[in-house]
């Protein structure tokens, strides 16, 4: 009977025991989740801050006077954009991200012009950035995010 006893009760610790786990689990799985959340939620917004600065390059801005060649009051204000846009994302965007966006601003820190190369360069940050916020690119190809936007596409792209 002692040992029947001991083994309900072993049994009841047991159930406990594992309830309380389980709970723990769901709990800290809850807290992990709504983190990600907020880390998504602030990512989608730093990415639509970036494509508003990038997108605002095609309209009708001069970012140098054409007779001194000094920058103009468009080139302060985007730099000071890309500055504002760089901390939060930073702090929210996957290396993959980071990598390509650095290689973007690194071709354009050296000057150079190919507008096919930075356009592809562009692009693929764009789709790192779609693919972080869990958008599919399938069908898709860089450049071709900016068909609706280039008068020229087909000219640069064929």
């Amino acid at each position: 009977m002692k040992e029947l006893f001991s083994i309900q009760v072993v049994i009841g610790i047991a159930a406990i025991i594992g309830g309380w786990v389980g709970y723990k689990i769901k709990s800290y799985m809850a807290i992990k989740q709504e983190l990600v959340s907020k880390a998504s939620e602030k990512r989608r917004e730093t990415y639509n801050n970036f494509l508003s600065i990038i997108l605002g390059l095609w309209r009708d801005q001069k970012f140098f006077d054409e007779k001194t060649g000094k920058e103009t009051e468009d080139m302060q204000q985007l730099r000071k954009k890309l500055y504002d846009f760089y901390t939060p994302f930073l702090l929210y965007a996957a290396p993959a991200t980071i990598n390509d966006y650095g290689e973007l601003m690194q071709y354009l820190y050296a000057g150079q012009t190919d507008t096919k190369k930075l356009l592809q360069m562009l692009g693929g940050v764009i789709f790192c950035m779609r693919k972080e916020i869990g958008l599919s690119n399938k069908g898709l190809q860089e450049v071709e995010l900016f068909k609706g936007i280039l008068t020229d596409y087909r000219q640069l792209f064929g």
